[in-house]
């Protein structure tokens, strides 16, 4: 699991991550949209196991099941770590 926050357990982190991806689609539905979905066709050509993460089902759009044994991709692959890319460009300035 590459979860950079050990405050968060894995369900934790699945709908911190969720919430961003809602906002970042309310933001610019089409831009974030394009983004994901190039991010989340490569993922489906560099790991053939794709399905057994549980992150992967964020970005996929696909129902989460208690089936998947894995969290997320290694970086640079990580979910999390696209979430908080797409999140700090679109909202970084927002925050401070």
């Amino acid at each position: 699991m590459t979860n950079k926050n050990p405050n968060l357990d894995g369900m934790a982190l699945y709908e911190a991550m969720r919430e961003k991806l809602r906002a970042l689609y309310r933001r610019d539905q089409d831009e974030i949209h394009d983004r994901v979905l190039a991010f989340h066709d490569g993922l489906k050509v560099r790991y053939p196991d794709f399905r057994d993460y549980q992150l992967f089902h964020l970005v996929s759009g696909s129902t989460l099941r208690d089936s998947h044994p894995k969290m997320d991709f290694p970086s640079p692959d990580s979910v999390e770590e696209f979430v908080n890319a797409e999140w700090a460009k679109a909202f970084g300035h927002e925050s401070r």
